[in-house]
């Protein structure tokens, strides 16, 4: 398990359905999107521990949307995931919007 910390964000990137192509055959090809937001979901939050600081608008197990291009990629193996600011995040999806 991966803990973030303070002020840090890990999230799991969600394959959506914009990340594919599919063909007139039938044929799901995997396109890597270069622009627009990325959706994932929050695996851990590192609080900051003052109350001064910003305080996070989603919690463990929400999806949220990201910046593209921002943070840094870690891949354990089992599992691929990005370490994020909070100002990273976008907003969050309630499960019914992921539907497209």
């Amino acid at each position: 398990m991966i803990k973030a910390n303070e002020g840090i964000v890990v999230v799991r990137e969600l394959e959506t359905p914009e990340n594919n192509i599919q063909t007139e055959s039938g044929i799901v090809v995997t396109k890597k999107i270069t622009e627009g937001p990325k959706v994932g979901k929050v695996l851990d939050i590192g609080y900051p521990s003052n109350t001064s600081g910003k305080s996070a608008h989603f919690s463990i197990g929400e999806k949220v949307i990201f910046k593209n291009g921002t943070g840094w990629e870690y891949n354990d193996g089992t599992e691929k995931c990005r370490f994020l600011r909070f100002d990273d995040i976008l907003g969050t999806l309630k499960e019914d919007e992921m539907t497209m």
